[in-house]
C-alpha cells in the first residue's frame, strides 16, 4: 500500500460551527493515510538495486546529513513502512533511528543504527538521513 498526505481543506458543519463558537479560523489538516496503488512497488533490481541517486553536496557533508525529496522518501521509502511507522515518523520532531548498511566495500559491509541514524521529516516536507559517523568514516 502507499502512503500519501489526505488534506481537509473543508470543515465539517460541527467543525465549523466549533471555529465560530471559538472565533479562530478554520486552519487546513493533513493526515498520513493509506491507498491502494494502481502500480506495483517498484521492484529491486539486484545488480542495480540503488532506488535513490544523488550527488552528495558540500552542505551535507558538513552537516551529516543526507537530505532525501519528499517524493523519493514516499516512493521508495514509506511505501515498505507500516502505517504506524510512517505517520510516527511524520508527526514526530524527533524523527526516527532507523539502520543503513554502508556497502561501498562490499566484502565488508559496516551497519550503522541506534541513535548513530535518524531520519526526519524537515520544515520543508523533505526528509534527511542523519548519519555523521558515516560520514566520517569516509
Amino acid at each position: 500500500m502507499k502512503k500519501t498526505l489526505f488534506y481537509n481543506f473543508f470543515p465539517s458543519k460541527v467543525e465549523e460551527e466549533a471555529y465560530k463558537v471559538s472565533n479562530t479560523p478554520w486552519v487546513a489538516t493533513q493526515e498520513l493515510v493509506e491507498i491502494r496503488d494502481i502500480y506495483h512497488a517498484p521492484i529491486i533490481n539486484l545488480e542495480n538495486s540503488w532506488q535513490i541517486k544523488k550527488r552528495i553536496t558540500r552542505d551535507e557533508i558538513i552537516l551529516g546529513k543526507l537530505v532525501i525529496l519528499f517524493f523519493e522518501s514516499f516512493e521508495y521509502i514509506l511505501r515498505y513502512w507500516t502505517l504506524d511507522m510512517a505517520k510516527s515518523l511524520v508527526m514526530n520532531e524527533n524523527g526516527m533511528c532507523v539502520k543503513v548498511w554502508d556497502i561501498t566495500k562490499e566484502t565488508k559491509p559496516k551497519k550503522y543504527d541506534g541513535g548513530n541514524v535518524c531520519f526526519r521529516k524537515l520544515y520543508t516536507d523533505d526528509y534527511s538521513l542523519s548519519c555523521m559517523r558515516l560520514f566520517n568514516d569516509h
